[in-house]
């Protein structure tokens, strides 16, 4: 939890207010995201989510899940900035 508080803390000292708006930057916004999918990576729990679901564990997994999405997917979007 304590690891949650620093990235919070990261974000918010980094906001800038400006006309009722808030604006991050995108390197700012990276970072934090990548902080926060790392813990989420490493919890002991993750393990079902770290890898795209493949058609030999579940036949049917992409005609019922349209947008499948896993943390290693999510670590190449965030590295990409998309």
């Amino acid at each position: 939890m304590l690891d949650l508080v620093k990235v919070e803390h990261i974000i918010v000292r980094k906001v800038i207010k400006k006309k009722e708006k808030i604006i991050i930057d995108q390197d700012t916004l990276n970072q934090s995201f990548k902080q926060v999918l790392s813990l989420l990576i490493e919890h002991q729990s993750s393990w079902p989510f770290q890898q795209p679901v493949s058609l030999e564990e579940a036949e049917d997994y992409y005609d019922i899940i349209k947008n499948p999405m896993d943390l290693s997917t999510m670590r190449s979007n965030i590295n990409r900035s998309k």
